[in-house]
């Protein structure tokens, strides 16, 4: 079972995360360990914890600044993204990403920043290079940036799920692609499409929505659902 928890320092989850990235392999999980420690957060700034039957496997944060050097006034900030190695590959850091977004949301952001060397890796989370910025300590890095609400295909094919349908040979090539047990297969993936964790992007004729390490592809004209597969579009 996985879990997402945000976190302050009363949580069940925090002196556990601490002790989890103290002893990560990334370098700078013993830099926030010790932001932990002395509790350097404000009243809505979260620790984000990602927790597999029971145990933290990664973590991330939710703060007002990152890294960015103080010139620049963007707000709020995804920070220290880490995912241990023997939990990678299963969208881990994206489900923190989405949590934290969710939280933002209520909150009243109209948008989320993150700042990154990794080339390719946020896009595919829906952010946006914004450009290279300066940081706080010299160097320049990426600023990456992703609205909040949905683009609006995304909320075209969400408004339209009643117009959702697939025919008796795309049932067979679903049920066996994923070797799904259900009866009702339409609703089977309108219930992923639903999910906070689905991204949704329309390339061409189609639409295309990752969740849960499998990818929907649908036809954008005619709402059918052309068939399901695992992995990552």
């Amino acid at each position: 079972m996985t879990e997402i928890h945000l976190m302050t320092a009363e949580h069940t989850y925090w002196k556990e995360t601490i002790s989890f990235a103290e002893r990560c392999s990334w370098k700078a999980g013993s830099y926030l360990a010790k932001k932990m420690q002395e509790n350097e957060f404000n009243e809505w700034e979260r620790v984000c914890a990602v927790c597999v039957n029971g145990k933290v496997a990664g973590f991330s944060t939710f703060t007002g600044r990152d890294e960015l050097s103080e010139q620049y006034d963007f707000t709020p900030f995804i920070g220290f993204v880490f995912i241990d190695e023997q939990y990678r590959g299963r969208r881990l850091s994206e489900r923190m990403i989405q949590s934290i977004i969710s939280y933002a949301k209520e909150l009243g952001y109209n948008e989320v920043y993150i700042m990154s060397g990794e080339i390719g890796l946020y896009e595919k989370y829906g952010f946006i290079k914004l450009g290279d910025y300066e940081t706080i300590y010299g160097s320049i890095d990426q600023l990456f940036v992703q609205s909040i609400e949905r683009p609006n295909q995304d909320l075209e094919l969400l408004s339209h799920l009643d117009k959702l349908h697939t025919t008796e040979l795309g049932v067979v090539r679903i049920k066996r692609n994923l070797s799904l047990d259900t009866e009702d297969v339409v609703e089977w993936c309108k219930d992923k499409i639903r999910s906070e964790y689905a991204i949704i992007t329309r390339r061409g004729k189609n639409w295309y929505v990752n969740v849960d390490d499998i990818v929907i592809t649908v036809n954008a004209h005619s709402y059918t659902i052309i068939t399901v597969h695992r992995g990552r579009q």
